[in-house]
């Protein structure tokens, strides 16, 4: 088939003797020589395969060797079992599919996936003053936002406070969910 592009990705449907397939050609600004990029790759591929195997309707590319991803030529591409689906448009998205893709996230978190490979989860930390300086900035700046960010600072600022008390409760149980919920993705 002809292949269709999006965010610099290229997606091809392929028919075989074997059976039908999403073939997915990565952007090629893509950075496969750095083993972080090819292995957050390889981490996201082995998540949708545990939710699957967990009774989560998903796509996980197909494993060969041990690896989803196969890189050529330094372009990457990524073959998944192909599944005849449309992509809604934003204004045909109804109450009823939000209330599907909440259930769906609701099981993601429900099952409580165990991915030691992921490691200790990322936490972005603020320090008050980063903070009062960047909103010091928006005003010097003179963007839209500055005067009520100045306007609110106090409140934004007790909401950092907050926040920092409950990141390690938060890190004590870190949920595996998916962070993309683009129409394409759903």
């Amino acid at each position: 088939s002809v292949p269709g592009c999006r965010g610099g990705s290229f997606m091809w449907h392929v028919n075989t003797d074997q059976g039908n397939y999403a073939i997915k050609q990565l952007s090629p600004a893509i950075d496969l020589a750095n083993d972080s990029v090819v292995k957050k790759y390889e981490l996201s591929e082995t998540i949708a395969n545990r939710f699957m195997q967990n009774g989560i309707h998903a796509a996980s590319a197909i494993e060969q060797s041990g690896k989803h991803l196969f890189i050529f030529d330094n372009v990457g591409y990524l073959v998944y079992p192909w599944i005849d689906a449309h992509v809604l448009k934003r204004n045909q998205v109804s109450e009823t599919h939000a209330l599907m893709i909440a259930e769906v996230i609701a099981k993601l978190h429900i099952i409580k996936l165990d991915v030691p490979e992921m490691g200790q989860p990322r936490v972005d930390i603020h320090t008050n003053e980063s903070i009062a300086a960047a909103i010091e900035k928006t005003l010097k700046l003179e963007c839209a936002s500055g005067k009520a960010l100045k306007e609110n600072q106090k409140t934004i600022l007790d909401i950092n406070d907050s926040y920092q008390a409950v990141i390690p409760f938060l890190l004590e149980n870190t949920i595996v969910s998916h962070g993309d919920i683009d129409q394409l993705n759903v």
